[in-house]
């Protein structure tokens, strides 16, 4: 038997360090107000907001926060997405890493990806972060930019293809063409970094300011001069008249101190532009000879309100020039040297570009000069390439390209919420209850939008299509009986979601597992069940209660039910250990009503507590008060004896939670009515009380996204840690008392596979085989054993599922339950 205790300790001890080996690589959402975002699948389908499809984000998910902040978490970093974002996953878990930002802003932090990089998309742009580092990203109306906080980020314009360098603590805005690369304060970094170190700030911020060094005098300004030779005119219709002495060319330079009478002075007017805050000068360089009217037209590659320049300038000329020339230098102030950028093949589609010389000119008679111009409506300024269009002096640019929109079919885009209805056939071989063989034709209308969702259900049936019953009449008289009546209308409920503050749901099964998982194990057959769970939230306090069956069917047939209560209290900020304070409640029928109660107190203390892996000590203790019909304070607390508690367990352990592994192991001290998965399958119709000293309970679970796997076990042992205690009142003979579960269930695409056992006293029930007491049937049937296997297949809008179950009762059987069941849904989105 030592050499039994041995084993466990080591197989407990491989489980825990599997789980911290080989988990697998994920994505999912570390904080944030999951139950308010707007999940789409790579197909476009809408997903529910729920923790379990937060623990799975998968790649080409689109997510969407309108009103709040959330933080992904990825094998190779971290990204924080800002509200009212829209985010494309990609791969995130290789070593070339990418994601598609549509639109809004979000901090890119990478902490494992050396020899590797993150490539992050936008509509108009692309930045690829190298190796570890940090960037933050912008792409809205109003800017397109990238931060680099740590590391270096390459960006690529797709419009014009020009690629720059943005290294750390620097700011490129990217609708700025000619834009010089800026550094950020410290301010900044604080705000955006997800997290932000002040005193890494304090020394880039020093580093930058000892590499940059300001003249003692500034710079003299520098001038451009430009030579502009324009030929005559070729356009008909125009008469020139003799000068008093023809000249045989004419020259206008600035600064000039001689000019003939007949010219008079050009004069510009300009109208006040709003000038976007990043453009610091605006210069206006008068270029002569005019044509008659230059139109610059920016046409977006989208209809939409674009931007227009227009241009027009009239220079009033000689009357009679015999070979009309003229010549301007201007000078163009240029207030520092602006780097050369170099220009790359774009990466993405590039947008073509025909550059030519304004050919047409037309000189007309004498008038005023004047420039028009349409200021830009937002601070980005448009990189814009011309192109000429015939017919008249009209330029077009195209303008910025407008953010796409990730657009899915009419009905998948407009569908808040569904209804419809499903109906099928059943037939079941009931092998259990003398091979009763039924038919049932079942009918399920529901109603699904946002937080809440129904399914109700009606049945027809028969045996001998002899006579039919149905789920509607006779209603029953018994006022347990009526209960059940009520609520055997409802297949499913849910209010909220379990991220909510409220949150309540009727289901088969429970989807939130609390410290009492240690007290009661999860039902492994419950199609025959309705479990109820409501969880209300308030800051750190969570109360969440339970009862595993509103049909009643345990207590209509004078068996025991079970119900439970836990408030529990977690800071949301600090040292997050967990107090836990609550109770399992039993109800049972026979021979008279009787509930008692079993409270527990559990402490969490977290000693590893990452995004990716939570390590915690536990301590648990529980006892046993009887409540109804007398109120026995003597079972919890007595005074009379040495130790004040007659009925205790106190427990400690360790949880480990690993991506999509977790494993539990708590060893108890036990005395009394007190032990570990006093509630269970058997524990319901079979007595399953025994003594015990000392307890081993371990949980191990794998939750992937097709795999998911449970290992649960209890196992007692006596007074000198060496032999399996038996249970007091067995069926037949000894029979010990050790608690096993498996449950095993894959999903690929249309396929579901699942099966699984519970077993009390497994050692004694593969015993009880080898020495051929037994037939090998009986590991999976019986008072001691239950068992199910089914397989489900869908073919839209058809499901097909095969069920075979070998239910636990004392009554002996043969023959599993076996049934044949085939669904329609007609759904329809709204």
């Amino acid at each position: 038997m030592k050499r039994l205790v041995r084993c466990i300790g080591l197989l407990l001890l491989v489980l825990t360090i599997a789980t911290a080996l080989f988990a697998e690589d994920e994505v999912f959402i570390g904080d944030g107000d999951i139950a308010a975002l707007h999940l789409y699948d790579s197909q476009g389908n809408r997903l529910e907001a729920t923790s379990d499809q937060a623990q799975n984000i998968a790649e080409g998910w689109i997510i969407h926060n309108p009103d709040t902040p959330i933080l992904l978490v990825t094998p190779r970093g971290t990204i924080n997405v800002f509200e009212d974002s829209l985010l494309v996953t990609g791969d995130l878990v290789g070593r070339e890493a990418d994601l598609y930002l549509v639109s809004g802003k979000a901090t890119f932090n990478t902490y494992d990806m050396e020899g590797g990089s993150l490539t992050v998309t936008t509509p108009v742009s692309r930045f690829v972060l190298h190796g570890n580092g940090e960037m933050l990203v912008i792409t809205t109306d109003e800017e397109e930019s990238v931060t680099t906080f740590t590391g270096t980020v390459d960006s690529y314009n797709v419009l014009t293809g020009a690629k720059r360098e943005v290294k750390t603590f620097e700011k490129l805005f990217m609708q700025e063409r000619m834009a010089r690369l800026k550094h950020i304060e410290a301010g900044y970094y604080l705000t955006y970094a997800t997290y932000p170190d002040m005193m890494l700030a304090k020394q880039i911020i020093q580093e930058l300011s000892e590499k940059t060094t300001s003249p003692s005098t500034p710079l003299a300004p520098k001038a451009k001069v430009d030579r502009i030779t324009l030929t005559p005119p070729l356009m008909g219709g125009v008469t020139i008249q003799a000068l008093a002495e023809k000249p045989s060319n004419l020259v206008v330079a600035e600064k000039s101190e001689f000019i003939p009478k007949p010219l008079q002075t050009i004069q510009v007017e300009v109208e006040e532009l709003k000038i976007p805050e990043h453009v610091k000068q605006i210069s206006n360089i008068i270029i002569a000879p005019p044509k008659d009217r230059i139109k610059i037209t920016i046409r977006p590659m989208i209809p939409e309100v674009p931007t227009i320049y227009r241009v027009s300038q009239h220079v009033q000329t000689p009357t009679n020039p015999s070979s009309p020339q003229a010549t301007i230098e201007a000078e163009e102030i240029i207030e520092d040297v602006v780097p050369a950028i170099k220009y790359e093949e774009p990466v993405s589609s590039q947008i073509p570009v025909v550059e030519e010389a304004l050919e047409s000119e037309e000189i007309q008679g004498i008038q005023e000069p004047a420039i028009e111009t349409a200021p830009v409506t937002s601070e980005e300024e448009a990189v814009l390439e011309p192109v000429i269009e015939e017919g008249e002096s009209t330029i077009a640019y195209p303008a910025e390209a407008s953010r796409p929109a990730l657009t899915f079919s009419a009905e998948a885009a407009k569908a808040t919420g569904s209804f419809g209805l499903e109906l099928g056939y059943r037939f079941t071989f009931d092998g259990s209850n003398a091979d009763i063989l039924q038919h049932q034709l079942f009918l399920k209308p529901y109603f699904e939008k946002g937080l809440f969702s129904i399914k109700l259900q009606g049945a027809l049936e028969t045996e001998d299509f002899s006579s039919f019953s149905n789920t509607f009449s006779p209603v029953p008289t018994p006022h347990l009986e009526q209960l059940a009546y009520a609520f055997s209308f409802i297949d499913q409920l849910r209010i909220g979601y379990n991220s909510s503050t409220f949150y309540l749901t009727m289901d088969r099964k429970f989807p939130i597992t609390t410290e009492l998982s240690s007290l009661y194990a999860p039902s492994l057959i419950s199609d025959q069940k309705l479990a109820v769970l409501n969880q209300v939230k308030a800051g750190p306090v969570t109360l969440v209660t339970t009862f595993d069956d509103l049909y009643f069917g345990a207590l209509s047939k004078n068996n025991r039910q079970f119900g439970s209560s836990l408030l529990q209290f977690t800071p949301n900020s600090g040292y997050r250990m967990s107090v836990a304070l609550g109770g399992l409640a039993v109800v049972d029928r026979s021979p008279s009503w009787r509930v008692d109660v079993y409270p527990f107190l559990g402490l969490g203390f977290p000693v590893i507590n990452t995004r990716t892996t939570e390590f915690r000590f536990l301590l648990q203790a529980s006892g046993f008060l009887p409540t109804y019909p007398t109120l026995d304070t003597d079972s919890f607390i007595d005074t009379s004896v040495d130790t004040f508690f007659p009925n205790y367990l106190l427990g400690s352990g360790f949880s480990l939670k690993r991506d999509q592994f977790f494993s539990k192991v708590l060893v108890s001290l036990t005395k009394g009515e007190n032990h570990p998965l006093i509630a269970n399958e058997f524990a319901s119709f079979l007595v399953t009380s025994y003594t015990s000293t000392v307890e081993v309970l371990g949980d191990v679970r794998f939750q992937g996204k097709a795999l998911q796997a449970r290992l649960l076990f209890n196992i007692p042992f006596s007074s000198d840690v060496t032999t399996i205690t038996n249970l007091t009142s067995p069926v037949s003979g000894s029979h010990q008392a050790d608690y096993s579960q498996l449950s095993l269930s894959y999903t690929k695409e249309r396929l579901q596979f699942s099966l699984g056992f519970a077993q009390l006293g497994l050692i004694n029930n593969i015993t009880d085989v080898f020495e051929g007491n037994e037939d090998a049937l009986s590991l999976l049937r019986g008072p001691y054993s239950t068992s199910f296997l089914s397989l489900q297949y869908a073919f839209d809008p058809f499901t097909l599922l095969v069920k075979a179950q070998y239910p636990p009762q004392l009554a002996s059987y043969t023959n599993p339950v076996l049934s044949v069941s085939v669904s329609l849904n007609l759904e329809k989105q709204f």
